[in-house]
């Protein structure tokens, strides 16, 4: 069965002849001799910094770095990934989060969620058009497990095997001196102001609305997409 029979888009869920064309230990759901691989393409520019994004090992993943992961999906698995689209729109995102923080009274923000708003600001503006490695690693990796349920209401189900947890949500912010969660999260959570004690409310916001506005269009349309592509979504804390 190709994929035009069945409709699908390349740069969603990749499309194998054969399982072992892609890496192991990923949900996949066979129909007639096609798999697809069901970990949504994208998430991949949300983590491993050091290997898979700044290939130069400066600190910095820069818009070209973006462009050769794009040129390297559509090589290998004729997927054509927006790769450099997410990187400017993550980018843009982490921007307009931490001028949203600041513009906020006093008295309705926290110390620690200042202090991060001003450091990404400040980094953002000196790091040429790129996105440095302590702002991704602190910002935007905590929120790749999350992104990788595409379901929000698959939340429950990773905090109660611990895949998901406030402890490791917030590590990467606590190795560089920050406390408390993500400015993503922060500027989203209008319900608990910002903490992050309920992870199964954190993980619904970051699926929801952090996870689409870092991944653009392709994220939300894979949403909609995903039981009809994939089937009942089940998971195991192996995934993780």
């Amino acid at each position: 069965e190709s994929m035009e029979d069945r409709g699908d888009d390349p740069a969603l869920f990749l499309m194998l002849a054969n399982p072992e064309e892609y890496p192991t230990g990923v949900k996949r759901a066979k129909s007639n001799h096609t798999y697809i691989q069901c970990q949504l393409l994208s998430t991949t520019a949300l983590t491993d910094f050091d290997s898979w994004l700044d290939k130069d090992s400066d600190g910095l993943w820069t818009y070209e770095e973006a462009r050769a992961l794009e040129d390297y999906y559509l090589q290998k698995y004729g997927a054509d990934a927006p790769i450099s689209t997410i990187h400017r729109k993550i980018r843009r995102t982490l921007n307009n989060y931490a001028t949203e923080i600041l513009s906020i009274g006093d008295e309705a923000r926290s110390p620690n969620s200042t202090h991060q708003a001003k450091y990404v600001l400040q980094s953002l503006r000196t790091s040429n058009g790129s996105i440095p490695r302590t702002v991704f690693l602190t910002q935007v990796e905590p929120f790749y497990k999350m992104c990788l349920l595409v379901d929000p209401s698959l939340c429950g189900n990773a905090v109660f095997r611990q895949a998901l947890n406030r402890s490791s949500f917030q590590a990467p912010l606590r190795r560089l001196g920050f406390q408390g969660p993500p400015i993503a999260y922060v500027a989203n959570d209008y319900e608990m102001m910002g903490h992050d004690d309920n992870m199964v409310h954190a993980c619904e916001i970051g699926v929801r609305t952090v996870c689409p506005a870092f991944l653009s269009t392709v994220y939300m349309y894979a949403q909609m997409n995903f039981k009809d592509r994939c089937g009942p979504p089940q998971y195991s804390i192996e995934q993780f």
